[in-house]
């Protein structure tokens, strides 16, 4: 349903699971990241607010650019927007190691 919402940004493709694997996988409890891309994004603010309640410091949300589709832009956004005006404050990797040398001279 709604193939276009999801459909990736990028060319590339993740490598595919078996019918037998992905069954297990929508029916069994997992970890994973907390991920941008894709429908996953629509975990992310739970995952924050599981994060809020831990005594951990760093909240990390990873994602790969080619993976991103508008569902997850919008996800992302939103989650961005909401937690801002709360008062919270997130960095990119850029700010947190800065440029490489080659960046900063283009």
């Amino acid at each position: 349903m709604f193939k276009k919402k999801y459909l990736e940004a990028g060319d590339g493709k993740a490598i595919s699971k078996g019918k037998t694997k992905l069954v297990s996988m929508l029916l069994s409890r997992s970890h994973s990241v907390v991920s941008c891309d894709g429908y996953k994004s629509s975990m992310i603010e739970s995952a924050f607010n599981n994060f809020l309640s831990s005594a951990k410091n760093n909240f990390v949300v990873i994602g790969h650019p080619k993976a991103m589709s508008s569902y997850s832009f919008n996800k992302l956004e939103c989650f961005l927007s909401k937690t801002t005006k709360q008062g919270h404050r997130f960095s990119s990797i850029h700010e947190v190691f800065g440029a490489n040398k080659r960046t900063a001279s283009l």
